[in-house]
């Protein structure tokens, strides 16, 4: 057991982007500058810490027990107001994307 801090970083960093784009085009249907600028943000601060440890993320993943998977879970209900039961969802989608850029980056 590895641990997951790495994958409570990425899970983190896309459920943040995901929240900003939902809660913009609550408005209006699209993203006005200043929402478009707070994704930017979130984005260039959170991507390049996932592309460092990409090889830990994996790690973590190929590691991932069930007592890891419930903490993530509860650290997702902790900093996110994601319905209860929309939670697991929202995460296995937050992995899929993770590991879709990831085997994106890998084939470089």
């Amino acid at each position: 057991m590895i641990g997951i801090e790495n994958i409570k970083k990425a899970v983190s960093l896309v459920l943040t982007v995901g929240e900003d784009v939902a809660k913009g085009l609550a408005d209006n249907d699209k993203l006005d500058l200043s929402e478009y600028i707070g994704i930017g943000i979130d984005l260039v601060g959170g991507v390049p810490g996932v592309v460092k440890n990409f090889k830990d993320i994996k790690a973590e993943f190929s590691d991932l027990t069930a007592e890891e998977k419930n903490e993530l879970i509860e650290f997702v209900k902790a900093d996110f107001d994601i319905p209860q039961e929309e939670i697991e969802a929202k995460i296995e989608k937050a992995i899929d994307l993770i590991n879709a850029v990831a085997e994106f980056i890998a084939s470089f």
